[in-house]
């Protein structure tokens, strides 16, 4: 996660997991966890961005995309 303050800071944070997260929720509750510890902010922020890595393609095996409610 890339976190750009009002007053042009940035910080940028970071979780791994042992295994594939296949929910929106796991996403969600990751994001959170990582913001907690960066919360409250004195100035406000700017930009929050979220980075997906080490993805893995798994076989059809009814897995469905998931989507962000923006």
């Amino acid at each position: 996660m890339k976190i750009k303050y009002a007053d042009f800071r940035q910080a940028t944070r970071s979780r791994s997991t042992h295994l594939p997260i296949d929910s929106i929720g796991e996403v969600e509750d990751i994001c959170e966890a990582i913001l907690a510890s960066e919360f409250p902010v004195e100035k406000g922020v700017r930009l929050l961005g979220v980075t997906l890595s080490s993805l893995v393609r798994t076989e059809d095996n009814g897995a469905v995309q998931i989507s962000f409610d923006l």
